[in-house]
């Protein structure tokens, strides 16, 4: 059982790595992955943002060399393993 948890979380980390790299690529600034028109049918988006995100973005941020996951909400942004751990 461990194992498998082990390879999910590897898969899932190898996932949020590629996406940093592919959304980053327009160089510095802010990028907007969630919600996002023609990622996921509008349907499913609408019902994930409602019920999930409750009108918050998820964003990627790659102003510096850092890059990192936020969670906005209205004015705050919240990093990946601030909002994740919970």
């Amino acid at each position: 059982m461990l194992s498998k948890l082990a390879i999910l979380l590897k898969a899932f980390s190898e996932t949020l790595r590629l996406l940093m790299e592919r959304e980053s690529l327009g160089g510095k600034g802010t990028t907007v992955v969630f919600p996002r028109e023609g990622r996921i049918k509008a349907p499913i988006r609408d019902a994930i943002e409602r019920n999930v995100f409750n009108s918050a973005s998820i964003e990627l941020d790659h102003e510096t060399v850092r890059k990192r996951f936020l969670l906005r909400v209205q004015s705050s942004r919240v990093p990946f393993m601030t909002w994740s751990t919970g």
